[in-house]
C-alpha cells in the first residue's frame, strides 16, 4: 500500500497528521489502534456503528467474556438514559463494556456510580506518574449518570442488563465522552486508548470478583445538594440530598430513597465539582 494511503487510513482512525512537501508530521496521537488498547476480555473496534451498546449486546449474546470492550469512532444511533439521542460525532469517545457478575438488578445502581468514579479518575488522571494537573480538570458528577464541566454535559453512562432480575446473564456499561468539549475548555486529557483500557480494567475485574465498594462513591455527591426530581409515577420532588446508600440509591432529607430507574429527569441546582 502506498504511504499516502496508509496515512489516510490513520487519519480515519483518529490520528491527526499534517502533510507538506517536507513529508508527514503527527499532530495528535489520539487515534484508536488495537495495539494500544489492553482489555481483560475481547476488543471490538469499529470506525462507525449504529450503537456500541447494541453491538456489545450482540457480542455478549455470542459469548464475549467479561471485560470485552466495543469502541467506535462515531455512532449513528447513540442513546442516552432517557432514550433520547446521544450526539456521537467523530472525535468523541464511545464505548460499551460487557460485565458478567452475579449482582442483582436491584443493586445495579452501584455499577453506574462505580463507572462514574472510574471515569472521573481517568479523566483527571489521578495516578502517581500523571502529567496532568487535577486542578485544571474540574468536573462535576450529576446523579444519576452524567459528568459536567460548568454548564456543559461532557459524559454520560448507560447501564443495561439481560437475564433474570436476581441473576442477570450480563450487564452492558456504555460510556460516551465529549472529548472536543473538554479540549475546548483547555483541558489536557489522556488518549482515548488510555481511557478505554483504564475503564475496562477498573470496571470489569472488580465487578466480576464482587470487589467493588460503596466507599468510592462518597466523593461523587455533596450532602445537602438540592435538585428537582421528576419521577416515573408523575410526582415531582424538590429536596436536598443527604448521601447514597450501599446500593447506590439517592437519600433525600425528607426520607425519600430514589433509585435511578425511578427518575425520569433530575435538575441540579449546583452539582459538586471535583
Amino acid at each position: 500500500m502506498a504511504l499516502w494511503k496508509r496515512v489516510e487510513v490513520l487519519k480515519q482512525w483518529g490520528y491527526a497528521i499534517d502533510s507538506s512537501r517536507r513529508g508527514y508530521r503527527l499532530l495528535s496521537d489520539d487515534g484508536l489502534s488495537a495495539e494500544d488498547i489492553a482489555v481483560p476480555g475481547q476488543l471490538f473496534l469499529f470506525d462507525e456503528l449504529d450503537s456500541t451498546m447494541d453491538e456489545a449486546h450482540r457480542q455478549a449474546a455470542r459469548g464475549a467474556p467479561s471485560g470485552s470492550l466495543v469502541l467506535a469512532l462515531r455512532q449513528q444511533a447513540g442513546r442516552a438514559l432517557d432514550g433520547s439521542s446521544w450526539p456521537s460525532p467523530s472525535g468523541g469517545f464511545y464505548a460499551s463494556l460487557v460485565v458478567r457478575c452475579a449482582l442483582p438488578v436491584a443493586a445495579a445502581d452501584g455499577l453506574v456510580l462505580t463507572a462514574a468514579a472510574a471515569l472521573l479518575d481517568v479523566l483527571t488522571d489521578r495516578t502517581p506518574n500523571s502529567s496532568l494537573d487535577p486542578a485544571a480538570v474540574r468536573l462535576g458528577f450529576r446523579w444519576p449518570n452524567q459528568l459536567w464541566s460548568g454548564q456543559r454535559r461532557i459524559a454520560g453512562i448507560l447501564l443495561e442488563s439481560v437475564g433474570r432480575l436476581m441473576a442477570p446473564d450480563y450487564y452492558i456499561i456504555g460510556i460516551g465522552i465529549d472529548i472536543g468539549g473538554l479540549a475546548a475548555d483547555g483541558r489536557r486529557l489522556p488518549q482515548r486508548a488510555v481511557i478505554g483500557s483504564s475503564l475496562a480494567r477498573s470496571l470489569a475485574v472488580p465487578t466480576a470478583a464482587h470487589a467493588w465498594s460503596a466507599e468510592g462513591w462518597c466523593r461523587l455527591l455533596e450532602a445537602s445538594a438540592c435538585a428537582d426530581f421528576r419521577l416515573f409515577d408523575g410526582r415531582r420532588i424538590r429536596c436536598q440530598t443527604r448521601g447514597l446508600d450501599c446500593y447506590g440509591r439517592l437519600l433525600l432529607t425528607d426520607g425519600t430513597v430514589l433509585s435511578m430507574a425511578e427518575c425520569l429527569a433530575v435538575d441540579w441546582d449546583d452539582p459538586p465539582v471535583l
